[in-house]
């Protein structure tokens, strides 16, 4: 019985995916050339690894009505996307037909098991509006960043996403926006929500604060580098020390999310609770 029961499963799954291989391609080519997105290759294998911890979850159930529903949304996004050959709405209807594929075979109790690894899938799928929102964080980080180094040094001017000093000027591009601290942060603060114990509000709180988390970290990056460059030498602020303000920034963030979580008292939750809540 269980080996049928395993067979019907991994079968239904496999036709989901084969559907699928197109946007899989899609989604791999984004992640290569993407730099907002490079770290869509971390997302599958974090949601996999959920999926095999909890593989014991993966048995037939009671089907479910509200399965057939998400599946037959899921199905309608992927028919809109294809008349509209929009790519990414294809890929935004694979986390929905897979967990409603599950919520039939499995029954609701056991899809609701692999909520996180489905939902995370979104995190992985480039969006249009990047552009959009990484052209205000461009203005924002540019103007902010000027104003604080301008508490410090004197004579610092910005025209657009210029920042003039008296020794050197500093273009903030798309790069230094933010937007892909805010895309990684995201990321990566949610990893922490699920390995957290602690009610819904507490867990939305530190996963919306990866936003101006974010936001600050990447200001206080770009302050760093022009005071390096101010105190000591532009080349030395460019070549050398922008990369590893990157990683700085990116620490600095995991310990402000730490130290939110044990602020509003959460913990992290044992390999038990991982594996079988």
């Amino acid at each position: 019985m269980i080996k049928k029961q395993n067979i019907i499963i991994s079968l239904a799954l496999f036709v989901a995916l084969i559907i699928y291989i197109p946007t899989f391609i899609w989604l791999t080519n984004n992640w290569i050339n993407n730099p907002y997105y490079s770290h869509g290759f971390i997302v599958p294998i974090v949601s996999g690894s959920v999926f095999w911890i909890r593989r014991n979850r993966l048995v037939l159930g009671k089907p479910s009505l509200n399965g057939y529903i998400i599946i037959g949304v899921g199905l309608t996004v992927y028919l809109l996307s294809y008349i509209w050959k929009m790519e990414y709405i294809t890929a935004l209807s694979f986390p929905l037909v897979l967990f409603g594929t599950i919520t039939v075979i499995c029954g609701k109790a056991n899809a609701r098991a692999f909520l996180f690894p489905i939902l995370f899938m979104f995190l992985m799928i480039p969006l249009p509006l990047v552009s959009t929102v990484s052209s205000s964080l461009q203005v924002v980080a540019t103007h902010s960043s000027a104003w604080i180094t301008g508490l410090v040094l004197s004579d610092v001017v910005t025209s657009g996403n210029q920042i003039y000093l008296p020794n050197a000027s500093f273009t903030v591009g798309t790069a230094c926006s933010g937007i892909h601290s805010v895309i990684a942060l995201l990321t990566v603060s949610a990893v922490l929500v699920f390995l957290e114990s602690g009610p819904a509000w507490k867990k939305s709180t530190i996963f919306l604060s990866a936003i101006p988390v974010a936001i600050i970290t990447n200001i206080l990056r770009i302050v760093s580098v022009l005071l390096i460059a101010s105190w000591w030498n532009p080349e030395v602020a460019i070549n050398y020390f922008h990369g590893i303000s990157g990683i700085l920034s990116y620490a600095f963030a995991i310990i402000i999310f730490i130290t939110l979580a044990k602020l509003l008292q959460c913990r992290f939750r044992t390999w038990a609770e991982i594996k079988n809540d």
